[in-house]
């Protein structure tokens, strides 16, 4: 006892830490009963995840059916945008296909894997002619003439049979060809048949459209072209026919210059850039309306991006006040009622008109993108 007296302190310690070890054992205790719990459990879902894993069909398979129905239709829709750009056959294409009695999109697919099957064995000729055999001669027959009915009005294209076959197959996505030499001759007609189409044509209400005298406004290249710039060229004579059907509708009066910046263009992510500028005259609601046609051409599968825009007056009607004589009253002394008849004066035919704003044309300067999506065209055999 005396012991415990004199070291009371150190014995009130050591009951201290002894209580605390006996509290700290416990909760070892605990905490390794929890973990091995843990452990059991995190070994049971391990198996279960290996288990799920394993199955066969997935066990989220419902999930995975949707996910694939979004995905196909975000990717019809993404076709279906591509279609905009620079498809001006794709409402003949649809007429034909509705003609047909098939969906559309059935029909470029069925037409693509005709012409895998095809390509070596004949001509691009053959091989539709061979395709078309799946359909009876009455649905041919209407399919062809709704193409050439639909396309009609917005082109000045041969529309002859064999020309119209070759028409459809571009629009079902297989670029035209030719020779260099029947290109030549097309370059030729081309150049005449679209400063024809300048004039009015039958139940147009619209004045011909002026260019300068004795210019080859039309003429994409000049000589014999290379056989790799053939669809090309073929390509910028519709974008110029498709222009040109703009501007009469727009009632735009003259066209100083109109020219491509190269026949090549820029190609890039499946998509093919033309960029043109023009010079050209009208009113200011004409060019108004040119430029608005441009921004809704998307509505016919052709987009146009209007990259710059400038405007200015074809005549300096202030400078010209400046120079102007100035004009002399002539008009008749005022005539008592009643003697009117007996004093009748010629009035001069010039006095009254306006000096300022007599002329409401302008000169605009436009530079636009004609955009084409050329990654879904058929790769042509050699």
């Amino acid at each position: 006892m005396e012991l415990i007296k004199r070291n009371i302190v150190l014995f009130v310690f050591l009951g201290i830490a002894l209580l605390v070890s006996i509290v700290l054992a416990f909760f070892v205790v605990q905490v390794s009963m929890s973990m091995k719990k843990y452990q059991a459990d995190l070994v049971i879902q391990r198996d279960k995840i290996k288990k799920l894993i394993e199955e066969k069909p997935a066990p989220l398979k419902g999930n995975l059916e949707a996910i694939n129905s979004d995905l196909a239709m975000v990717q019809q829709k993404v076709n279906d945008i591509h279609l905009i750009f620079g498809k001006p056959y794709r409402t003949s294409i649809q007429a034909f296909a509705d003609a047909l009695e098939i969906n559309e999109n059935t029909l470029y697919s069925k037409w693509r894997t005709a012409y895998e099957k095809g390509k070596k064995l004949g001509s691009n000729e053959a091989i539709f002619l061979s395709f078309m055999k799946e359909f009876d001669e009455q649905k041919i027959e209407n399919a062809v003439n709704a193409f050439k009915n639909t396309i009609e009005p917005r082109t000045v294209e041969d529309l002859g049979q064999a020309n119209l076959v070759n028409l459809i197959m571009e629009g079902l996505g297989l670029p035209r060809t030719m020779s260099p030499e029947a290109c030549t001759t097309y370059i030729s007609n081309m150049d005449l048949k679209l400063t024809n189409l300048l004039k009015p044509r039958e139940g147009e209400n619209c004045p011909a459209i002026l260019v300068p005298d004795k210019s080859a406004l039309f003429s994409i290249y000049k000589g014999m072209p290379p056989a790799e710039n053939i669809g090309l060229i073929l390509k910028h004579y519709k974008l110029l026919e498709d222009l040109i059907l703009r501007m009469k509708e727009s009632n735009i009066k003259e066209i100083k210059s109109l020219g491509k910046t190269e026949l090549l263009g820029v190609e890039g992510k499946g998509f093919l850039t033309l960029t043109y500028k023009m010079q050209i005259v009208g009113s200011m609601d004409s060019i108004k309306s040119f430029v608005n046609n441009l921004q809704d051409a998307y509505k016919q599968n052709v987009v146009y991006i209007v990259k710059d825009f400038a405007i200015k007056k074809l005549v300096d009607e202030a400078k010209n006040l400046q120079s102007a004589t100035p004009a002399v009253d002539k008009r008749p002394a005022p005539v008592v009622p009643g003697e009117k008849a007996a004093k009748k004066e010629k009035e001069d035919d010039t006095y009254g008109a306006a000096v300022i704003g007599g002329s409401t044309d302008v000169i605009a300067d436009i530079k636009i993108d004609y955009v084409i999506y050329v990654a879904d065209e058929i790769k042509k055999t050699k």
